[in-house]
């Protein structure tokens, strides 16, 4: 193989290397605490769906999923949104989002939660 040849493979080598490093991860890490009807903290497993809107007022989610079997702990719960249900493509968080609730099959909490940026 020529230098050249060889020179211009491990650029290209590289440059794809530093794209897929490059890739913004396609989870959330989402924090959230609940409590029932009165203000008490849940605690135990409760399922949980997680909606995203491109609005605060939207009705249609542009994303949702539900994860089941969530361990509320004093009522406190961490989880990866984007974990059973793959964020698509259109979203990719180039804008601004707001993130919606519910518990158990209630209604969504309100208001909802809007996104901000944050380091991966």
């Amino acid at each position: 193989m020529h230098r050249k040849t060889m020179l211009w493979t491990a650029v290209l080598v590289l440059v794809i290397l530093g794209i897929a490093i490059a890739q913004v991860p396609k989870q959330i890490s989402y924090q959230g605490r609940v409590t029932d009807d009165v203000g008490n903290p849940l605690t135990g497993p409760h399922n949980f769906t997680f909606s995203l809107y491109t609005d605060p007022a939207a009705v249609t989610p542009i994303w949702s999923e539900t994860q089941n079997g969530i361990v509320v702990t004093n009522g406190l719960y961490n989880v990866m949104l984007g974990e059973v249900t793959a964020f698509p493509d259109s979203v990719n968080f180039s804008q601004q989002y707001w993130l919606g609730v519910s518990v158990d099959g209630g209604a969504e909490l309100t208001p909802r939660y809007q996104l901000g940026a944050t380091p991966y």
